[in-house]
């Protein structure tokens, strides 16, 4: 029997409850633990094979005011830890604990992992970068050093490691003295909610109404924060302007997490805003693969080693949308050898213009099949129960 307590501490997104439906379909029980989302989508409830519990305090994708953090981060830790050991003194606590985020969730499932006895994976998604290391700031300093200090822990608690890539897999084991195995898999969409033969493209109203039917839109759709590169779309895109099709419309739709850099990008907007329309909110997950649809081709120049392998690629490559990306480590390794994938030099304006102009005028066939092979949520979930059987069974001995 496979049973698994999945934790999860920095946020509850909406497309997570998918995630765990991918990994009950493969096992016999699923505890999961996490902080109370501010929205209850009910989607898990409908699971026999799920117990969900929900931690106070509430709290969204991300914490405001800053100040807030290190008071309900602590809270959130302990409580999960809390309510393992209760889990633990009942007997209800599964023999693998899952922590889905590595710091948060990690230090939670390696404290309980370590005490319980319990097999403890965790999951790399992006790793944070060294932007505090370089910093002057002492409070910086500060925050770095905790952050390098939990994810040593936390790794070299770990008996197995999952991450989305396999630059992930050398920085774990050059930054931290680890002794787990690892497994390298993109997380993966559900094909059957990303299916352009039944998704009816559609934009958000204010997005539309800025639009003619004639466009070619070229779609950023992701926060909009410096690491994943959207004000660099817009240097390129201005450098490359007057070689692009005259249709050729680029559309940002996400939210901002910072004001200096919104007004920024704002910025680099207004040289070319005959050719940008900037939509500062995110949409929900379910408007997604309408709005993919709606889309000529993706983009996303993410800065090296700062990404696995972004989700919206995999969604727009379900959705047989085409993809101008970074050719950078985790991206690269993804998408290099797929039809439709055209991955650029961050700073190479040529190569960007003439990857914009092939993936709107001259787009590729681009078979599910080969997409679904690689990125198949349920396919790539379902490795995940031989890590979880084989944990089990080395625990028994």
């Amino acid at each position: 029997m496979t049973r698994v307590l999945l934790l999860k501490l920095n946020g509850w997104r909406q497309t997570f409850d998918e995630r765990v439906e991918a990994i009950a379909a493969n096992t016999d029980g699923v505890v999961l633990v996490r902080p109370r989302p501010p929205q209850q989508s009910g989607g898990l409830s409908t699971l026999d094979n799920v117990r969900t519990y929900d931690i106070w305090p509430t709290r969204g994708r991300f914490v405001r005011p800053n100040w807030l953090k290190p008071l309900v981060f602590p809270v959130h830790v302990l409580g999960a830890i809390l309510l393992m050991f209760v889990l633990y003194l009942r007997g209800e606590l599964p023999p693998v604990v899952h922590a889905l985020d590595y710091a948060l969730g990690g230090m939670a499932g390696a404290v309980v992992s370590r005490v319980c006895g319990v097999s403890l994976v965790v999951s790399v998604r992006g790793l944070k970068d060294s932007k505090f290391e370089r910093s002057d700031k002492l409070t910086a300093r500060v925050s770095h050093r905790i952050l390098q200090s939990m994810t040593e822990f936390v790794f070299s608690s770990a008996d197995h490691i999952v991450t989305k890539s396999a630059y992930q897999v050398s920085f774990v084991e050059n930054t931290c003295d680890v002794d787990a195995t690892f497994t390298t898999v993109p997380t993966g969409v559900d094909f059957e909610l990303f299916d352009p033969g039944v998704v009816r493209p559609s934009f958000p109203d204010e997005v539309g109404q800025q639009l003619d039917e004639s466009d070619d839109i070229v779609l950023y759709l992701s926060t909009l924060i410096p690491k994943k590169g959207p004000d660099q779309v817009l240097r390129l895109l201005e450098a490359a302007a007057k070689e692009l099709p005259d249709d050729v419309t680029f559309v940002f739709i996400g939210e901002f997490r910072d004001d200096a850099f919104e007004e920024t990008f704002k910025g680099l907007g207004e040289a070319v805003s005959d050719r940008v329309v900037i939509h500062s909110e995110a949409v929900p997950f379910e408007s997604v693969p309408g709005v993919l649809a709606q889309a000529d081709a993706t983009v996303l120049l993410s800065e090296s080693k700062t990404e696995g392998v972004p989700r919206i690629l995999q969604e727009s490559c379900a959705m047989g949308t085409p993809i101008i990306a970074a050719d950078v480590a985790g991206i690269a390794d993804a998408f290099r050898d797929l039809p439709g994938c055209y991955l650029v030099d961050r700073e190479d304006a040529m190569a960007f213009g003439d990857a914009v102009t092939r993936a709107t005028s001259n787009p590729p066939a681009m078979p599910r099949e080969v997409f679904a092979e690689r990125f198949d949520m349920y396919g790539n979930y379902a490795k995940y129960t031989t890590i979880y059987d084989e944990l089990s069974i080395s625990r028994d001995r």
